[in-house]
């Protein structure tokens, strides 16, 4: 059985690496041969969060909107799987041509609100007004099968389509290795995102520049759209590196998960959080959407909801290795149990074969 997997973003994105690319090798051992073709290559992904150069990115968007004609004039699948949307922006008529024209039967898989209006900080207003209105709802009523990331996104979907299956994202914990911390130097608190995600460390930063006062740690921001500086804070500013990624996150004594409440953010599938947590670490993540389904305040992490809560939680953590060892250690069993590769490969699969037998 062959599958195209049509994506919005190339591997570099998160999205596409852990809920498409990291299951195909297991999809292959079950008769399904998959192909990845995304609709932004990696160069214009990469520009895509940089100031400037408008008429460049509107001229390779054109480019990608001509590859992704191309990619489905000769589909050669017999099952088409689109992560979000199979073109960044426009009506669907990339997946109408493939289930109306071609008969491919579709699997719809989406692990953000992208039914809601939003404003993308690092895209801005331009290409935010290219997005096609109700498209997701029309995706849902064209697809056969429908994977997602959440109970809130797949009740929405369940409004359009009755074959919907939940599957967070997940890792392959063999990857995250847990490091031995050396309990005699400071405390590394960490942040890792991206340009989009950067607003929402910004609250937090009035919590670190008091909690500086009362302990000594590092703060390394990995990913951010800008400098991060703090009064009183040693910060250490790093790009987000593909190779890099994992190593990131082992670097870190205790993950920072910032999140505001919008109607964008509670449909968020909560995955750095369990990224921090498949690494050994205690993680203090703000009580929006899933995190509050993921994480067990005071069990396998903390939830903090005001700055007094914030800074009387991480200061609990900068204080006491041995909590934040045994918060870590809990953490890592969660995601064995409830966001492993190997607990959900079979889940995706079995979506999958239905879609190609209905």
């Amino acid at each position: 059985m062959k599958v195209l997997c049509l994506t919005t973003f190339p591997v570099e994105a998160a999205a596409t690496r852990y809920r498409c690319v990291q299951f195909f090798s297991y999809l292959a051992d079950h008769g399904f041969e998959c192909r990845l073709r995304s609709f932004l290559s990696p160069d214009l992904f990469g520009k895509f969060y940089t100031k400037g150069g408008v008429v460049v990115k509107a001229a390779q968007l054109g480019l990608a909107a001509l590859s992704r004609l191309a990619d489905i004039g000769r589909p050669e699948c017999d099952l088409v799987l689109v992560q979000r949307e199979a073109a960044l922006f426009g009506p669907p008529v990339i997946e109408w041509f493939l289930t109306r024209v071609l008969k491919k039967p579709l699997v719809l898989d989406f692990d953000d609100a992208i039914y809601v209006p939003y404003i993308s900080p690092t895209y801005g207003r331009l290409v935010s007004s290219l997005k096609f209105p109700r498209k997701t709802e029309a995706n849902l009523r064209l697809s056969r099968q429908v994977i997602a990331g959440n109970r809130l996104l797949a009740d929405y979907a369940l409004r359009f389509n009755r074959n919907v299956t939940i599957i967070p994202t997940v890792v392959d914990v063999g990857q995250y290795r847990v490091e031995n911390r050396m309990s005699d130097t400071l405390p590394v608190l960490g942040w890792i995102g991206s340009p989009t995600t950067t607003q929402y460390l910004k609250p937090i930063i009035p919590v670190l520049r008091e909690l500086s006062r009362r302990h000594h740690f590092v703060l390394r921001v990995v990913g951010a759209n800008e400098h991060i500086q703090i009064d009183g804070v040693v910060v250490q500013n790093e790009p987000w590196c593909l190779e890099r990624e994992i190593a990131d996150f082992q670097s870190l004594d205790i993950g920072l998960y910032p999140v505001t409440e919008d109607q964008w953010s509670v449909g968020k599938s909560g995955f750095k959080a369990i990224q921090y947590m498949a690494a050994g670490l205690p993680c203090v993540a703000s009580p929006v959407g899933v995190n509050k389904e993921i994480i067990q305040d005071g069990v396998n992490g903390f939830v903090a909801n005001t700055p007094q809560e914030w800074l009387e939680k991480l200061s609990l953590l900068i204080k006491d290795p041995a909590l934040r060892a045994r918060l870590g250690a809990e953490g890592q069993q969660t995601v064995k149990r409830r966001y492993s590769l190997d607990a959900h490969a079979p889940r995706l699969l079995a979506v999958l074969q239905a879609a190609a037998g209905s």
